[in-house]
């Protein structure tokens, strides 16, 4: 979906087989540093987050000892306020949360077959039914 420069950390992406088996070894990696470790780790589906933004972010800013704001609600006011945002979806930042992205995979499904079983086995375990 971007446009990224080849290098040590990117080249893993070049197909869907290598592409894969990094993120199952970077999630394993994650969920045994996760039990083995006192982290005190807090998930959220997307999804959820879009279906009911005030539902999915209270919970979260209870778990991280915050009051509830309810300008919290408003990220793209925050986004706008600040000077820079330096992440590569900086455009995206100032817009609406919007449920385009949810089983956007789904368009490339056929060509993703072979690197589900690894794939949904994580989605799952996340928390994502679709």
């Amino acid at each position: 979906m971007q446009d990224f420069a080849l290098n040590p950390s990117t080249a893993c992406f070049l197909d869907l087989d290598t592409a894969a088996a990094y993120y199952d070894a970077a999630m394993r990696v994650w969920t045994q540093s996760w039990e083995a470790l006192p982290l005190n780790v807090y998930s959220l589906v997307y999804e959820g987050l879009v279906a009911d933004p005030e539902a999915a972010l209270r919970p979260l800013i209870g778990f991280l000892g915050l009051d509830w704001r309810g300008e919290l609600l408003d990220h793209r006011a925050t986004a706008k306020a600040r000077a820079d945002i330096g992440s590569p979806s900086y455009n995206q930042v100032t817009q609406p949360i919007t449920r385009s992205a949810a089983g956007r995979w789904r368009r490339y499904e056929k060509q993703m077959e072979p690197v589900l079983p690894v794939l949904r086995r994580w989605a799952e375990r996340l928390g994502y039914t679709d």
